[in-house]
């Protein structure tokens, strides 16, 4: 369970509301193969991760440091937890879309399970969870939800956006134009509460979250700073080893490490170093089996890292323009 204090208020300001979350499994993507004959899914990788039965994280929202496609984030404090670790701040991420975040949520999990890479290349995450407007101010003696004003807002959608090229809801797909294929074979993506869920069936009273590690600044873009561009790219090599391929790096999406941030449980094996960088936002991924029997895939996956301080990294090329198969 996660309380956040201050996350709605009376429309005059007078009263501030808190909303209680609780933790819910994660939307697992099916695999994707550029070729046709897939290997069966590694059904024990592929499932979500169980969901803890017991602890209680309390937050206090703070500001609003970032909006994109995929959500707003902010930053909270950590008022109390019962786990241990939990830094004085975090990052709380709401989603424009609850599937698509719980989807997300889900390539974290996939990062967590792997050695080298939650808070090494990505941020550390301590969770997706999911609320009800309507029983936050049941508990606090409001009268409906529409008496109170939802603090997190999202940036109107944008005609630079670029559109999610895959529909989630497709169990199998064969995509020709750039030849990959989506397979479901162990039905575990199927299985998922959230496989048949509707974001515009719930009235938005659904509020779905992740918490996160809190970074800084993104990468400056346009400038180009080679020691800089070196790190992501070896950042970029490191996700390519767990068969997940980002589909959007771009400058938006890698953030600097803080130098506040534990070195130790952050140094990279595979480049025996600290990285400077971290990836972020995996609501567009996808994941395939990086092994030497399936080479066209495990190259996909390592050219990653030859797009980075490309013209759709640095922010000068659309979106709708750039070949979506990077």
């Amino acid at each position: 369970m996660t309380t956040i204090h201050g996350i709605a208020s009376s429309k005059d300001g007078s009263t501030l509301i808190s909303g209680q979350f609780t933790r819910r499994e994660a939307f697992p993507a099916p695999m994707h193969s550029s070729c046709l004959r897939l290997a069966p899914t590694p059904v024990d990788q592929w499932r979500p991760l169980p969901i803890p039965t017991d602890g209680h994280l309390e937050l206090t929202l703070g500001d609003r440091i970032h909006g994109g496609t995929s959500g707003t984030a902010y930053l909270a404090d950590v008022v109390s937890s019962t786990s241990t670790g939990m830094p004085p701040r975090v990052v709380v991420k709401f989603a424009r879309q609850c599937r698509t975040l719980a989807r997300e949520a889900w390539f974290y999990e996939q990062l967590s399970r792997e050695s080298n890479c939650e808070g090494v290349i990505a941020p550390k995450c301590y969770g997706f969870f999911v609320g009800w407007r309507k029983d936050w101010d049941a508990s606090q003696g409001g009268d409906q939800c529409s008496d109170f004003v939802f603090k997190p807002t999202h940036n109107a959608p944008s005609s630079e956006s670029p559109p999610l090229w895959y529909d989630l809801a497709d169990d199998e797909l064969f995509n020709p134009d750039f030849w990959l294929y989506f397979c479901d074979d162990a039905g575990i993506k199927r299985e998922s509460e959230w496989n048949t869920f509707n974001d515009d069936d719930d009235d938005g009273d659904i509020a779905a979250i992740l918490i996160l590690e809190v970074l800084g600044d993104f990468y400056p873009a346009p400038m180009i700073d080679e020691e800089a561009l070196g790190d992501i790219k070896e950042i970029v090599t490191d996700l390519a080893y767990t068969g997940i391929r980002h589909y959007d790096i771009r400058h938006a999406n890698v953030v600097r490490r803080l130098e506040s941030s534990d070195k130790e449980t952050s140094f990279c094996y595979r480049h025996q170093k600290v990285h400077d960088w971290r990836i972020i936002d995996f609501d567009r991924a996808t994941r395939t089996l990086f092994t030497k029997k399936n080479p066209r895939d495990m190259q996909a996956c390592l050219d990653q890292a030859n797009l980075v301080g490309n013209e759709y990294f640095m922010g000068t090329l659309k979106p709708w323009v750039y070949n979506v198969q990077y």
